[in-house]
């Protein structure tokens, strides 16, 4: 079931830059009811200053990306940085996947059940610029990193980043081409990874 009546689905996908990297603004410039409940939640989500969410409303995405973009932003994230994602909450993911590309940026998802090794080595052979993770994840990742520049990067904890002063880049959200990647995705075995695009990831039937 769409979140959208005909009228603004029609609207929106005539929109031929309508695409991975800006489907929520692009999905909030047509719809009425941006307050309206999307997702329910078994636990509050805990945003970074504190707000607790038991359901989750297109405006309360939008709030929850631009807390974590103004934070990344001013942690020196850029576009076409990667940033690993290693959690376990799925929304988690769908907040920093948002949060990122508004900036331009690309968001490196690995399964929360991947075994940490294996997640070192693969953050490692992306070369991530920090790591969005768990305090329990972080000390065993730590561990199994092998080059000291890794042993290094920034690792942002989930319930511990600090509040932003809400800065933005100058340019934002960030206007994505065709092209401009988006997330990547671990596959099977150890280093395997799917590349997506601004154009490649299939927004369009998620509406």
């Amino acid at each position: 079931m769409s979140i959208l009546n005909s009228n603004q689905l029609e609207r929106l996908l005539s929109d031929d830059n309508f695409a991975s990297g800006n489907f929520l603004r692009k999905v909030i410039s047509v719809s009425d009811n941006i307050d309206d409940p999307l997702i329910y939640l078994d636990e509050p989500y805990v945003s970074i200053d504190d707000t607790k969410y038991i359901s989750i409303s297109l405006r309360g995405l939008r709030s929850l990306s631009e807390e974590y973009a103004s934070f990344y932003h001013e942690q020196g994230i850029v576009a076409k940085d990667v940033v690993g994602i290693y959690v376990e909450d799925g929304l988690d993911y769908m907040v920093q996947f948002l949060a990122l590309t508004s900036l331009g940026a690309v968001a490196a998802f690995l399964n929360g059940g991947l075994s940490s090794d294996i997640a070192a080595l693969y953050l490692e052979q992306l070369n991530v610029s920090g790591i969005f993770t768990t305090e329990k994840k972080r000390g065993e990742i730590k561990a199994c990193f092998k080059k000291e520049a890794s042993k290094q990067m920034p690792i942002w904890i989930k319930g511990k980043v600090t509040p932003s002063k809400g800065n933005f880049p100058v340019v934002y959200p960030f206007e994505h081409s065709e092209l401009d990647p988006v997330l990547l995705t671990h596959t099977s075995g150890t280093t395997g990874t799917v590349s997506y695009t601004h154009l490649t990831l299939p927004t369009k039937r998620i509406v």
